[in-house]
Formats: C-alpha cells, structure tokens, sequence
C-alpha cells in the first residue's frame, strides 16, 4: 500500500490520482478542480489499491525543483536551505519548498545536454514519494524533513546558471564586445568565489541577504537577483552612470538613445573599442521604387467606337476616373467576344479575355460607379452572367461553372476575395483561376462525391480595390506564381474635378440604350458564330506583326538591361499578349462591324428591346465576306484547302493604338503594382530580421552567423538588409573581441 509521507500531509497541498507505474494524472481539471486533499478517502482507496499520486505545484504554495543533473542538486544543496527531498525512479531529485510570491514554472537548460529539470509550480505536478516508476523503480524519501520556506530571489539564485535561453533574453541584456571586460569595471575582491562565479553585495544599492549580486567573468555577465535584471559591461555602465536604473536592466533598456550614451561613455570614459562594419551591400531605398509619373488618360479611339460611346456615358454622370469607364467598356467587349474571337499566332491560340482591376481611394475615386455601370448594362442586354462568391473554395468555383463556364467575374471588393484566398479552406483558388484564364476547351477536377467536368472555359474579370488592400493582401508569390501579371491594373492617383450631381435627361437615355443595344448586337454575332461552331479568326497584317514583334523585342532588351529584374518580366510576358487581345477589341468594337450588324441583321436602334433577334443563316457567310478586307486562304490555318467565312483583320492602326496604352498606362501601372508590392515584401522582410533579431539574441545581441541561418535567405539580400535597418536606426553593427560580426537591435517595431 503506498502511503503519503507525514511532511506533505498540509491540508493546502493538493493530490491527484495515477495509475500504476504511469506519470500521467488521469482525472479532468486536475490542475484545479480535479484533485484531492491528502485525506480525502478517494485519494486514500486509489492508493490502497496500489495506485501511484502526485503533488501539484502551486497549491499552499508548494514548490518543488525537479532535477535531472548532479550539478543542479549540488548547487541547490549549497545555496538553499536542507528540506525534504525526494529520489525519483529515474535516479534525478525533487527538492520540496514553500514560495509565497512565485510567478510562473521555470524550464532548466543547458546548451548541449538541452532540458535537464524545471521549477514547477501552478498547472504542474510531480509524482510523490512511493510511487512506482515506469521501469519498475520506486520513488525514495531522501531526506525526510520540513518543507522549508524560501524567496523567489532565492530560487533564481540556485538556478541561474541552467536558466532556459528564452529566460536569458528575458533577463540580460546587450553585452558589447569582448574589448571591454567586467573585471575591469567591477571589484571582485569584495565579493566571494564559488566555482567559476562571484557573489555578494551589489556594490552599487547594496544587499538584505548578502547574496543578490553575482558576476561571471567567463561569460562577462551579471546578474541582480533583488530585481532580477543584469547584463554585460554595457549594462552595468548604464547603471552607473546612472542613465538606467538597476531595476531596468533588462532586455530593451538599452536601446535608442540610452544606448547611444552608453556607447559614447563606454568609448570615452572606460576605454571600449569599437569597430563599425562596413558593407559593399546597398541599403534598400524606396525612393527609388515610388517614383511613379502618371499618364494623363487620352481616348485615342475614334468618335463612334463602343468604348469612346462609353466612356461618354460614363463621364457624362460622374468624375469617376475615365481609366475606369475604358476598363469597363473593354470588360463589355470582352464579355461579348464570348469565347467566339481567337488569335491563332504560334505557339498557341488565344481568346479575348481580359482581366482588369481599378485601383483607387475609398469613395473618391468612383470605382464602384464604373463597375454598376457595367453591370447595369450587361444586365438590361441580357448576359448578366453570375459568378460563385468570394469565400468559395476552389471545388465550389468549379462547380458553380457547371452549367455555364462563360461568365463575367464583377469583383466591387477585389481586396476582400484576396482576403479570403489566403484562408485555408481557398488555399489554390488563385492557381485555379490562372489556369482558367487560359480558357481551357475542358477542364476536369475530381472532388469528394463526383468528378466535375467543365468545357470551354472562358472567363472575364472586372474588380476594384483600394491602394491598402494591394498592400496589405498582395505578395510577391501572386507575381512570380502569373496570377497578378494576367490583369490589367489602372491604379490613378492624379487630382480630378468632382462633378456635381444632376437629373437625369433623355439624351443620358439614349446613349444607353444606345450601348446595351449595340452590346446585344454583338452578343448576336458571337452566338451566329457558335451556331455554326466557327471562331472570328484574328488575322494581323504583316505589317502589323512586324510593328509587334519589334516592340517586344524592344521591351525585353529593356527588362535585360536594367534592374527592373525577374518580378517584372512575368508581367510583361502575359500583357504583350493583352496587346493582341486589345488591338482585336478594338476592331470588334468598331463602328464598320455595327453598321454590318446593322445591315445584315434585324436590329432596330430604338428602345424597343424585344424587337432584337439574331444574324439570319442566310446573311451569315455574306456578312462576313464584307468584314474581310482581304481574300485569305485557309493554308494559313494548316492548309485544309477551305476559306474560313470569319476573319477579323488587325492593320497596324489599330495595333499602334493598343499598344500606345500599354505604352502608357497598362505596363506602367504594372510597375507600380509590382513596386508597391515590393516594398511592401521588404518591410515584412526587414520587420522579420529585426523581430528574429529581438527573439533570439542573447544579452541583447546576436551575431552574424546565426542571424544569417535563421533568416534563411540569399547573403547578399540579408546584407541589404541589415543594411537598411543600420541606416534607420534599428540596427547597430560592430565587431567584438573575436572579431565576429554582433548585431544589436535598437527600436521597438509597432506591432
């Protein structure tokens, strides 16, 4: 029968229940609730029946110092008071006292051997004396005397030198380098010797106890266990010459301009030597990045294109940005292309898709104007087309693509759906879409209860967004991943006349019903076209090829030559192949194609929708015989022998217009966007080292060698980087006595 000894039979203490040969308390709440005075019959029946028990710290304020190391026992046994002690069935110790003003349970480390004990005290337990071990040893009474009474200073003092490296960074701070020596600033013939360390009265506020002042030549630390704070040479100057209390001494007490005075004092008065580094690296500058000369928007399209009557609508009613009214009538035309208009250039073939986002403050900006319009329009034409929410996961995006996989992504909070794909239940939604932008002529994803198959994807995007959102939601990955390089960004900030509002008048009326009748129009024809499950073939002039490939080749000699890099190059490759898709826009939205749909079908101009129907059978081949300028054969498609009845020529006009706008407006916003999300990467970068920085030094500093290993990045980004963060004040670099390189961190960041 196993029995409690007579020692730790305090109606305070509290027991909890074991099984034979276990450690674990198998009770709930045993921490609190779930446990037992010492007479208590259920604890006294557990342990009749042979079962084993523990003690939880904390309770009448029981403390018990569990070791696993003979030096631990050694010291505890010269520093603190004889109490009752305890032989575990590993062979360690559990010295039992009462602590009436302990905080929190203590980790014991050491370096190499890692944990080697602990301090527990509340929401811990030991197992208690006469229990059985797993491997079938008994726990032994060692010494079988009170529980005596001792202070945390006291517990500290015992423990100090396997307190956990967490616990250091707590207590110590910066230590500058090995020049300068705490022998040297401290007399340590008036204090006493134990072992490698030195012990007595704090020579600066004195001592109760005789004790509370330790000092470690090897290691060239303090310590004061009356406010339980210390450091190195550094720490204590800072004392002394009273620029921080002792009390203050402790991690982040020496930073800004306390340890600017410090240094200075060290350097003058006590002789410090002090080597500033000096890197080859640049430090980040941002300037370079935010210089950004915005395009002032032109319309270069002429007076009776779609996007020119648009955007006519549009700046008719609001000050939104014009960039916005373009983005949404290019959204419509492309919405009507309806997967029915391909370029066919090598190495592969590619619709008209195209993905736009507004970028703008809040409220002033009008994006959401833009964006209503659009829908407001597509909607009264007809083709409304809906797209599964924000927070869907992949799965449900497929599936919602089922019955239609044509439709128009109208997103008013772009930045929400970025959110949202960052949680773990959207996790590949971006990568999805990517892949669903290619407009795949099937697409097949298996899910839980069924395979989903959907075929001839074809997807458009209208979104908006505020600058905060870019920033904050946005990463480097959705750049170099191809997800962001496939939208085209507007992002204007120049100052804009605000426009009053005003009632509404009839000719606002007719140029919508203007726009939805020539939207519907255009609709038709793409639905001609798949009736007879043929494509409008874009076809570029020679001339117009050669104008293209000389401006690619232009712009990627530009990428190569300087630094815009490897996060640019991504955009460009994507958006040179907008330009092919904008310049098609363009001829599809012209006037010559409305007046043929105006001749070669039934449509009436008035507002009598109803009346609308489709291109006649009949007109089909005759309509587009007129819409060829040239009599092309179909060896240009793979030589079958037979015309193809739809082409859609692009001349060098209308292929200098596009790519005056990406010229302009598309690639240069690109930049910004790209930049912006840079510079955004590299304060989290730099906020990242400092914050590694803070976490892992010991006695306020870290060197080189292990802040470069837990950075985990390139050496020549790491020293822009702490380069950058010497120049704002938030880093000092020095090399010590053995001439490695130590990093002190000096601001606090906001969190």
């Amino acid at each position: 029968m196993n029995k409690i000894p007579t020692n730790l039979q305090n109606m305070d203490f509290r027991f909890v229940l074991i099984n034979k040969n276990s450690k674990r308390p198998f009770e709930e709440n045993w921490q609190e609730t779930g446990n037992h005075k010492f007479n208590d019959k259920k604890l006294l029946d557990h342990l009749e029946n042979g079962g084993n028990y523990g003690l939880v710290g904390g309770f009448g304020n029981l403390i018990i110092i569990d070791c696993d190391k003979k030096a631990i026992e050694e010291r505890i046994e010269a520093i603190l008071p004889k109490t009752f002690k305890v032989r575990t069935g590993r062979g360690g110790a559990h010295y039992y006292y009462t602590c009436k003003d302990f905080k929190a349970p203590i980790r014991l480390t050491e370096t190499v051997a890692g944990d080697v004990g602990d301090v527990q005290w509340k929401g811990k337990q030991v197992v208690g004396p006469g229990s059985i071990h797993e491997n079938g040893n008994e726990y032994k009474v060692e010494t079988n005397t009170e529980l005596k009474e001792i202070t945390p200073e006291q517990i500290k003092l015992a423990i100090a030198p396997w307190l956990s490296a967490e616990k250091e960074k707590e207590d110590e701070i910066i230590q500058q380098d090995n020049s300068l020596q705490l022998i040297e600033l401290i007399d340590l013939t008036k204090l006493k010797r134990h072992k490698d360390e030195y012990y007595g009265n704090h020579p600066l506020h004195g001592s109760d106890s005789g004790m509370n002042f330790w000092v470690n030549p090897s290691k060239n630390c303090w310590h004061c266990f009356r406010h339980d704070s210390g450091g190195g040479p550094l720490a204590w100057i800072a004392i002394k010459e009273g620029i921080i209390d002792c009390a203050q001494s402790i991690t982040g007490a020496l930073r800004g301009e306390n340890y600017k005075k410090t240094v200075d004092l060290a350097i003058k008065k006590y002789g410090m030597k002090e080597v500033i580094i000096k890197f080859d690296a640049q430090p980040i500058k941002k300037d370079n990045i935010a210089k950004f000369e915005e395009w002032e928007f032109e319309n270069l399209l002429p007076e009776n294109h779609f996007i020119t009557k648009y955007m006519e609508k549009g700046q008719s009613l609001s000050d939104a940005y014009p960039e916005y009214f373009f983005m949404g009538a290019l959204n419509a035309l492309s919405m009507a292309a309806n997967r029915r208009i391909r370029i066919e250039l090598s190495p592969k073939a590619h619709y008209t898709n195209i993905w736009a986002i507004c970028v703008g403050k809040s409220t002033v900006s009008r994006k959401s104007t833009s964006i209503d319009m659009n829908r407001d329009i597509l909607t009264t034409a007809g083709y409304g087309r809906s797209i599964p929410a924000d927070d869907s996961t992949p799965e449900a995006f497929i599936d919602g693509l089922k019955q239609n996989a044509r439709q128009n992504m109208l997103k008013d909070e772009f930045g929400l759906f970025l959110a949202k794909a960052r949680l773990k239940y959207q996790t590949g939604i971006d990568s999805l879409l990517s892949t669903l932008y290619g407009c795949p002529d099937y697409y097949e994803r298996d899910l839980r209860k069924e395979k989903i198959k959907v075929e001839n994807v074809y997807l458009t995007l209208l979104g908006a967004m505020v600058p905060e959102q870019l920033s904050r939601h946005a990463s480097i990955d959705d750049i170099l991943s191809g997800f962001f390089p496939r939208i085209l960004f507007v992002c204007p900030e120049r100052s804009k006349k605000r426009k009053n509002l005003r009632h509404l008048t009839e000719v606002d009326e007719d140029l919508e019903v203007n726009l939805i009748v020539w939207i519907r129009k255009l609709f038709a024809l793409t639905e001609a076209l798949e009736e007879q499950d043929e494509y409008l073939h874009v076809i570029f002039t020679e001339e117009a090829l050669n104008i293209y490939n000389k401006w690619c080749e232009d712009w990627e000699q530009r990428i190569v030559e300087t630094e815009e890099g490897s996060e640019f190059s991504p955009f460009f490759g994507r958006q040179s192949i907008c330009a092919l898709k904008l310049a098609a826009l363009v001829c599809f939205g012209s006037e010559k194609i409305k007046k043929l749909l105006d001749e070669f079908s039934n449509f009436s101009n008035v507002s009598n929708l109803s009346r609308l129907s489709k291109i006649s059978k009949d007109n089909y081949y005759e309509f587009f015989e007129r819409t060829n300028s040239t009599n092309i054969t179909n060896k240009s498609f793979g030589g079958r022998g037979e015309r193809f009845p739809a082409l859609l020529i692009v001349g060098k006009g209308e292929l200098d217009l596009a790519l005056t706008y990406f010229d302009k407006m598309f690639l240069p916003y690109a930049k910004k966007v790209l930049y912006e999300v840079e510079s955004q990467q590299t304060d989290k970068e730099l906020d990242r080292i400092y914050r590694i920085a803070v976490k892992h030094s010991k006695r306020g500093c870290i060197e080189h060698s292990d802040l470069l290993r837990k950075a985990n990045i390139k050496s020549k980004e790491f020293s822009e980087c702490v380069k950058t963060l010497q120049e704002s004040g938030r880093f000092h670099i020095s090399i010590d006595g053995n001439n490695k390189t130590i990093y002190t961190p000096l601001k606090e960041i906001e969190n």
